[in-house]
């Protein structure tokens, strides 16, 4: 049987010319991360199962949003603390991932999981 479900908040999408605003931000020794930032409404669409997650009283489910880590009130970046953040449209890096799981296991230790 299942103990839990644990639903993970999608991350914010991109834009696809994010890259090539990232390069050029390095390239002109600029902040990637803010040159390149996108608003957060246009970042986070509608994501049905954390809606599912959120609506449901299983308590067998589990919603962990970690949106604070990609995004600030107004916009989401790129580039955090100096690693690329997404390697593409919506794929976060490795390297973004492993900065991010002592935060993502904190979480769900938090519910008991």
């Amino acid at each position: 049987t299942v103990r839990h479900i644990v639903v993970i908040r999608d991350t914010p999408h991109r834009a696809p010319p994010y890259r090539a605003c990232v390069i050029r931000a390095l390239a002109h020794h600029q902040p990637a991360g803010r040159r390149c930032a996108m608003p957060r409404s246009h970042s986070l669409g509608v994501d049905p199962a954390a809606i599912a997650a959120r609506r449901t009283h299983n308590p067998r489910v589990t919603l962990v949003d970690l949106m604070k880590f990609f995004c600030s009130r107004a916009f989401c970046y790129p580039v955090i603390g100096g690693v690329l953040v997404q390697k593409d449209i919506a794929h976060i890096t490795r390297a973004y991932m492993t900065t991010m799981a002592p935060y993502l296991a904190r979480a769900l230790d938090a519910r008991g999981i």
